[in-house]
């Protein structure tokens, strides 16, 4: 059985996810186009190193990386960028989902987690669905509850399209809820809330929508013009919603990029129901992915360039842009 990650292009892989902070605050994580992960200290903006492979999960205090290389799973040591042996590693500073790693069938529709550093067997997770809908497997992510798994399919029938996706318990093997997805787009980021417990998803076209894990309620829906798929909250108020956004604009001087905080709890409107905008982050690029810092302060921005941007929510400005220095030739 062929078991897959999923890894092509972190930017063209929904299950990657190319921007994570520690959950110290201390160190972010950039899945760049190069299939390795750059390792950035917050603090003083300085990159640490760079490690080969695609992010899996990194330890509470952002010291220890794991990746998933072509000779397997890998873990480093953040200050020097030094391989460790798993055996070497204390078990207690990761948390499952940060050490349990996805491997995907995705046409057999089946996930093998395998742990990291060899505390618990494989185990094998079997997503439920019809098969006459010729369905496969898009997107995959452990969530941070630790008792989650989330997947997308698509597939089609009697020539038609579809998409969807499913929460599953990982006790007992069963799907907990199912949730819509967006099948004339690109397979959206599978984006989590760890505070508050919380699936970020796009349902529809310029449509984020907010489930609670544990029950699978929705507990929003709401329409954002140019929403591009990427959300994340606040961390101290679960109202407060950052979305990439992408608005065509009159003026060339204007860019039409921008990152802006949502409040999601008054919407206006009656069907396609809006949230009021707290605040505009302007930026010069598409914003490929949004991180908020677990301070409830800052919140990274990757964009398409590479660029990293640090903002300061309360401020509205940038402290900080980690980018690679260029040698000149």
């Amino acid at each position: 059985m062929a078991w897959d990650y999923g890894i092509t292009n972190p930017e063209d892989d929904a299950t990657v996810k190319m921007l994570t902070v520690s959950p110290s605050g201390n160190t972010l994580f950039h899945s760049t186009r190069e299939n390795t992960v750059d390792v950035w200290e917050i603090g003083t903006g300085r990159l640490l190193c760079t490690c080969p492979g695609i992010f899996c999960g990194t330890s509470d205090d952002g010291a220890i990386l794991i990746t998933n290389t072509p000779a397997g799973l890998k873990l480093w040591e953040t200050q020097s960028g030094l391989e460790r042996e798993s055996a070497a590693v204390s078990t207690e500073l990761f948390q499952f989902h940060q050490r349990t790693i996805p491997f995907a069938n995705r046409f057999k529709l089946s996930l093998e987690l395998r742990d990291s550093l060899g505390l618990n067997d494989p185990q094998v997770v079997n997503v439920e669905h019809d098969l006459r809908y010729y369905p496969a497997l898009d997107a995959w992510a452990l969530a941070p509850d630790n008792r989650s798994l989330v997947v997308t399919l698509s597939g089609e029938i009697a020539g038609q399209d579809w998409a969807s996706g499913q929460c599953i318990d990982l006790a007992s093997g069963t799907r907990r809820f199912k949730f819509k997805v967006n099948k004339y787009q690109s397979v959206p980021p599978i984006n989590f809330s760890v505070e508050h417990n919380q699936l970020l998803i796009s349902d529809d076209i310029y449509h984020l929508a907010i489930f609670d894990l544990t029950s699978g309620r929705s507990t929003r829906e709401v329409w954002v013009n140019g929403f591009t798929n990427v959300a994340a909250t606040t961390v101290f108020d679960p109202w407060l919603v950052a979305v990439a956004v992408w608005e065509p604009t009159q003026s060339a001087a204007v860019t039409p990029f921008s990152v802006q905080i949502l409040n999601v709890e008054h919407l206006i409107g009656g069907r396609m129901q809006r949230a009021g905008v707290e605040a505009v982050l302007p930026e010069d690029q598409a914003v490929l992915d949004l991180v908020c810092a677990p301070d409830g302060v800052h919140l990274a921005s990757l964009l398409s360039n590479g660029v990293i941007h640090w903002w300061n929510l309360e401020r509205g400005k940038i402290e900080a842009a980690f980018e690679m220095a260029v040698n000149p030739e």
